[in-house]
């Protein structure tokens, strides 16, 4: 958008020949001549910054001040690069860095960004030339005219590494130079992202396996599949990228990826292939192996990498095995829909390795529980849309359970967004409705009540509370809170019958709740209810 209105109004002369005509309808002084077409273009520069999503519990005025700031600092950057440029928050650490020094004693490099941009210690730049950045022009100029030929290609210069920041400047030592000598004022940046290993995987190895794409490695697997074999994939995920990133910065985490993937193309079998699908994911896939066997190579992976690094990587894996789930699921006929599509394998164990991530296990297989685990893990975290997009990858899989139903509606409702959670609720029922979770169904109870369905709300609330003792609601003061103030507003609106014996049980085991846990308001209201119903002349 910003790029788009910088060149409208630089595309457009001004005045154009419409507004001149009208100015002269209205007199113009004489000898006022209109200047050529050339003269009369506007530019300006564009300083831009966003946030993809904003939580319902932030702080949306810091957020605002946080933006304008980091807009100023995009501006700033835009009108450093010249005329007519928009320039991104976002994309400032990304390619408008600049060399300013590359001191010849020490070999020192100083770049003009710094911590003002998100700059940390170990961030990796790949420096290009002024001339072979992929923007400057070759112009030919034979003595009387000068024309445009090209452009200098993008040839890369060398690399640097960030030793100390500042808040405008960091200083960088010098990784790789292929110039002959120092780095020219004016080299512009590019950072390395989290997940580029290609640079640091030794040649034998980039020369065997790639390091293949997620593309790739899925073609392999459908070559497996055409020859009726059944394959397996195994994701090794770095777990604790952002502790490695906060304390030691991008290049140490993928120095630990690169060596991760070497090991793997090591360990595991030639005729497996082994891959980077996501910037802290590398896969190994082939065909059927005994399980155990996989296990134990994937550990043992696993532990040669945590021991060869002092700040322990910790590695999480993920395992889907076609044998593995014919004894989860039964014969293929019986399997989910998801299951039976090999280009969801890779998926499947992507999202094993993900179910542990937070955990002391260290290898999970997909099993029934996987998604639960998955979408538990994100509601933690409070990743609505993260939760959102597996919700509906599962759903598409037929993977969906009474428990993913559950920690979907409980992600929006722990967000303060019940009308969501309710909408869960009502779409999903029918795995409410199976469930024998009484927890689950009282979690819906709940969920509608927040979403002022106070009917739904009660029907959920009276079948969960059949199916089990009420005195084991105390080992979580939120359930007989909740009901008791349900019961009070469904008695209180008169368009439900609460029975009394029911009300007078969950109100008791509420007031049993310790002072700390049971605020003085809803101990007023409780007792005052039970009064109510103990009292002869509120009975109807």
């Amino acid at each position: 958008m910003a790029d788009a209105m910088r060149r409208k109004i630089s595309e457009r002369p001004m005045p154009d020949d419409i507004e001149w005509r009208d100015i002269a309808k209205l007199g113009r002084p004489d000898g006022l001549v209109l200047p050529h077409v050339s003269e009369r273009r506007v530019t300006i520069s564009v300083g831009h910054a966003s946030v993809r999503s904003v939580a319902p519990t932030a702080n949306v005025t810091q957020i605002a001040v946080n933006l304008k700031s980091r807009a100023d600092i995009a501006l700033r950057r835009a009108k450093l690069a010249g005329r007519d440029c928009s320039v991104g928050y976002d994309d400032i650490l990304a390619k408008f860095g600049r060399v300013l020094e590359h001191h010849p004693e020490t070999n020192i490099v100083v770049i003009d960004v710094g911590r003002n941009v998100g700059i940390k210690e170990g961030q990796e730049f790949l420096v290009f030339h002024p001339k072979f950045s992929g923007s400057q022009p070759l112009i030919y100029n034979d003595g009387r005219s000068s024309r445009r030929l090209g452009l200098y290609p993008k040839v890369q210069s060398g690399r640097l590494e960030v030793f100390d920041v500042q808040a405008e400047v960091a200083f960088c030592t010098v990784h790789d130079n292929k110039l002959s000598g120092q780095f020219p004022v004016g080299a512009r940046l590019e950072s390395v992202p989290l997940g580029s290993i290609s640079h640091l995987v030794s040649e034998q190895d980039r020369e065997a396996t790639g390091p293949l794409t997620r593309v790739t490695l899925q073609s392999r697997l459908e070559q497996l599949a055409r020859g009726k074999s059944k394959p397996f994939a195994l994701v090794f995920s770095l777990a604790n990228s952002g502790d490695i990133l906060t304390n030691y910065g991008v290049a140490h985490a993928n120095k630990i990826l690169a060596s991760l993937f070497e090991k793997i193309h090591t360990n595991m079998p030639p005729s497996c292939a082994a891959g980077q699908i996501q910037p802290t994911q590398i896969a190994s896939i082939g065909t059927e192996l005994p399980a155990m066997r996989l296990e134990q190579m994937a550990l043992g992976i696993a532990e040669q990498l945590e021991a060869a690094f002092s700040f322990r990587p910790s590695i999480k894996i993920g395992l889907f095995s076609a044998t593995k789930a014919e004894k989860e699921w039964g014969p293929r006929t019986n399997w989910p829909r998801g299951l039976l599509k090999i280009e969801k394998v890779l998926d499947l164990a992507s999202y094993a390795a993900t179910s542990v991530a937070e955990s002391v296990v260290r290898m999970r297989t997909f099993d029934r529980d996987t998604p639960r685990l998955v979408l538990y893990a994100s509601r933690k975290a409070k990743a609505i849309e993260v939760a959102e997009k597996d919700f509906n990858e599962f759903l598409d899989m037929e993977l969906l359970s009474d428990q993913v139903v559950n920690q979907m509606m409980l992600t929006y409702y722990e967000t303060n967004q019940p009308q969501k959670a309710g909408d869960i609720v009502s779409d999903y029922r029918e795995y409410i409705a199976k469930s024998n979770d009484r927890f689950i169904i009282l979690n819906a109870a709940l969920v509608k009540y927040a979403a002022d369905d106070i009917e739904t709300a009660l029907m959920y609330a009276v079948r969960g509370l059949s199916l089990g003792e009420l005195e084991s609601l105390l080992d979580n003061p939120i359930y007989p809170i909740i009901l008791a103030r349900m019961m009070i507003s469904a008695t209180a609106s008169g368009g439900s019958k609460v029975e009394p014996t029911l009300m007078t049980n969950v109100l008791k085991v509420a007031l049993k709740l310790p002072h700390e846990q049971l605020g003085a308001r809803d101990r007023f209201s409780f007792q005052r209810a039970l009064q109510k119903i103990d009292s002869p002349q509120t009975v109807h």
